[in-house]
């Protein structure tokens, strides 16, 4: 692989399991670290000629087994990152799976240094989903469309057209766009929304939620998903509650949407800053009242 000549692990024999499991128990618990990454796995499995311990055995079940005893031997509480490796039988075993290859930081180069330049790598992560990479937030029912402009010589109109999210069709909507800071509302699954212009080789990120029943987040520079790293938000008390967990070393700024019958002296939106640090924050309310003639 790569013009090199490798020795490899025979994953298929029992033997090699039991090695693993040692040596990543001792990394774990003797050693203390707590993070494990491991690259270049496909190494074991892509060799034709190889000759294998157990021939009853399929790779992919070696393979999975293999990881199984790297897994037991460090246990449940650490994170274990798999790259270069198969994909689907780990699936459970591991907590993250690198898509991607390694990358050079340009976009085009004419140097070989051992790693692929950004238009390859990105492409090679996104492009086995649609053109147009939507990411459903369970915890917040929100989608969030990654939009990229590919072009050398053009610039891009961001568009979404809701209808194409599976979003229920008596829902009201908001549509916000991470860089830019814009936003629209009101919207419904038959509206398309177009955002400011992407330069080239830019990309966005584009949220849409459903309002009217709870606050929502329409702004942030904090994570792309605009509030999912949230662990609270909600008016409890007259108040606006605004929580996290304080994973961010930097101050955090959030624009807020009230749901209907709520406002402050800032209107219905509300903007709120968690200082590096710190958990969470409340804003008083002020309760509209509606007259019944």
């Amino acid at each position: 692989m790569n013009d090199t000549v490798y020795y490899v692990f025979d994953i298929t024999n029992g033997e090699t399991w039991g090695y693993f499991r040692e040596l990543y128990r001792h990394f774990t618990y003797d050693w203390g670290y707590s993070y494990h990454k491991l690259d270049f796995t496909r190494a074991a499995v892509i060799y034709e000629n190889a000759r294998f311990a157990n021939r009853r055995m399929t790779l992919a079940q070696a393979y999975r087994r293999a990881v199984e005893a790297i897994r037991e031997g460090m246990g449940e509480e650490a994170f274990l990152l798999m790259c270069g490796g198969l994909y689907d039988p780990i699936i459970g075993l591991v907590d993250a799976q690198r898509t991607g290859s390694d990358v050079l930081s340009m976009w085009s180069s004419t140097v070989n240094r051992d790693g692929k330049t950004a238009p390859y790598t990105i492409r090679q992560s996104l492009e086995r989903f649609p053109s147009e990479a939507d990411v459903y937030i369970k915890k917040t029912g929100a989608h969030c469309v990654c939009i990229i402009n590919w072009s050398d010589t053009e610039e891009k109109i961001p568009e979404v057209r809701l209808g194409t999210l599976g979003l229920e069709p008596e829902g009201r909507y908001v549509a916000c766009d991470f860089y830019s800071g814009t936003y629209r509302t009101g919207l419904t699954a038959e509206n398309a929304v177009v955002f400011p212009a992407l330069k080239l080789h830019g990309a966005t990120v584009i949220k849409v939620e459903r309002i009217g029943e709870r606050p929502v987040i329409i702004g942030s520079d904090g994570h792309y998903s605009m509030g999912a790293e949230c662990t609270q938000l909600e008016i409890e008390g007259g108040a606006l509650r605004v929580g996290r967990k304080a994973l961010l070393l930097v101050d955090t700024h959030y624009r807020i949407l009230l749901q209907e019958g709520w406002t402050t002296e800032q209107g219905e939106i509300v903007d709120v800053t968690l200082a590096a640090g710190v958990e969470e924050v409340s804003i008083p309310l002020k309760r509209i009242e509606t007259v019944h003639e």
